[in-house]
């Protein structure tokens, strides 16, 4: 079953300035976090906060498709931290 992600439930994480989002994997809830490394990386330069929601939702579908791959690919429970190598998997 393809992961359903939640609109509108991202949120930037003031300690690593990455954003949060979440998914369900039928039932189950998964929580997500892109990294603000991640997004520069795959991107260009994001250093604020509001760079890093600007940027996610710009990306969004791209952002969810990797990572829905590394969710599937490791069966995570709990939390999915996509880096910026997940980025260079595609």
């Amino acid at each position: 079953m393809p992961i359903q992600f939640v609109p509108g439930s991202e949120r930037c994480d003031d300690s690593s300035r990455g954003v949060t989002f979440e998914g369900a994997d039928g039932e189950r809830r998964i929580s997500f976090i892109v990294s603000r490394e991640a997004l520069s990386d795959a991107y260009g330069d994001v250093r604020t906060k509001g760079d890093s929601i600007m940027t996610f939702r710009a990306h969004r579908s791209q952002i969810e498709a990797v990572a829905s791959k590394k969710y599937v690919a490791q069966s995570f429970v709990g939390l999915v931290i996509v880096t910026s190598e997940d980025f260079s998997k595609r």
